[in-house]
């Protein structure tokens, strides 16, 4: 079981790099890069700070910033020349497009 200390800040906040973009939608030049969850997963966006129009909207890694520590070998599948057995668990398919 794990434990995580409870946060003592009333809000969270998410690294933001400002960025000079123009926004195709309003004119500023006030952009910001930062990730975000929507009911999509994980995306690395850029986005106007006054319209909030999205300048760039690209797929970040599926579990954020958590990263697993046998991450590198589950994901790539079983070593070269790996025999699987009947038994063995098969891995679902991805359900985002």
């Amino acid at each position: 079981m794990h434990s995580f200390p409870r946060s003592n800040e009333t809000r969270l906040y998410s690294p933001r790099e400002t960025l000079d973009r123009e926004c195709s939608g309003c004119g500023s030049v006030r952009a910001a890069a930062y990730r975000v969850l929507s009911e999509g997963g994980w995306w690395d966006v850029v986005k106007c700070q006054d319209c909030l129009k999205s300048l760039e909207r690209v797929r970040a890694p599926r579990l954020g910033v958590f990263r697993p520590m046998v991450g590198a070998t589950l994901m790539e599948g079983p070593p070269e020349g790996f025999k699987h057995h009947e038994s063995d668990h098969k891995e679902a398919a991805d359900v985002r497009s």
